[in-house]
């Protein structure tokens, strides 16, 4: 009697500690503000467009489309090159609920889940601007992107 107990005692150890051991090496990792800053830099500086359309010129006058999607915790394509004053037709279908927001032109725009929502602006100044998504905890599990505008 005292054996069983003791071999279900060290059962359920075990397994609280497998359990702990997976709970803790599943962690996020999310780059910092200045390593996505960096990214950015690296990006622009190299001259890698990460997103290019089908078009090989194009006025600023024409509108740039991109398609994204949205789902748990990113966005696809995270990371794309703008022209300032070329205006923009983003389509982005989400799986789930979702925003695209980007504070610096007041972009809070809340997702509708398999529908492709359209979102348009023209950037008005260069830099590197970041979008994210503005569902609680979303943002700090890594749902986040940059637009770099030249």
């Amino acid at each position: 009697m005292l054996m069983n107990k003791t071999i279900v005692v060290l059962v359920v150890v075990v397994l609280i500690l497998i359990v702990g051991y997976l709970l803790l090496t599943q962690t996020v990792s999310t780059p910092s503000e200045l390593e996505t800053e960096e990214m950015a830099k690296g990006i622009a500086e190299e001259g890698m467009p990460v997103e290019e359309s089908d078009t090989e010129e194009m006025s600023a006058e024409e509108v740039r489309v991109i398609s994204m999607r949205s789902g748990g915790f990113f966005f696809e394509p995270n990371v794309f090159n703008l022209k300032l004053g070329q205006p923009v037709r983003l389509e982005i279908t989400s799986q789930g609920a979702h925003t695209f927001t980007v504070d610096e032109w007041n972009i809070n725009v809340a997702l509708e889940e398999g529908e492709v929502n359209v979102i348009e602006f023209t950037p008005d100044r260069a830099g590197t601007f970041e979008f994210y998504c503005a569902v609680p905890g979303h943002r700090e599990s890594g749902q986040v992107g940059m637009i770099i505008v030249e």
